[in-house]
């Protein structure tokens, strides 16, 4: 794998690390992960990222919209995603 690669899949596992520890908004996070994954290629990002982040996408509409945080249920969930797209990172890695 060469440098280029192992950075961007490093940035997307730094955004996971940062949305965990509350540095930075889920809204955030889908930002990084769509920068790095699209900087990879398209067919990375559509194969690897978008449907998990489609589903992001909805629980970030819905507390934009909201405008309140996350509930104790859709952070269960979004955990679940974001592990699940851990684990994809692990194979591409």
């Amino acid at each position: 794998m060469d440098d280029f690669t192992t950075r961007q899949l490093a940035q997307m596992r730094f955004g996971i690390a940062d949305f965990r520890e509350r540095k930075i908004e889920l809204n955030t996070l889908l930002a990084r992960l769509e920068g790095a994954a699209r900087a990879l290629s398209q067919e990375f990002w559509g194969q690897t990222v978008f449907d998990i982040a489609v589903e992001l996408e909805q629980f970030n509409a819905d507390v934009i919209e909201e405008r309140r945080p996350l509930t104790s249920e859709e952070s269960l969930q979004v955990e679940a995603l974001l592990t699940r797209l851990e684990s994809r990172l692990d194979q591409a890695w």
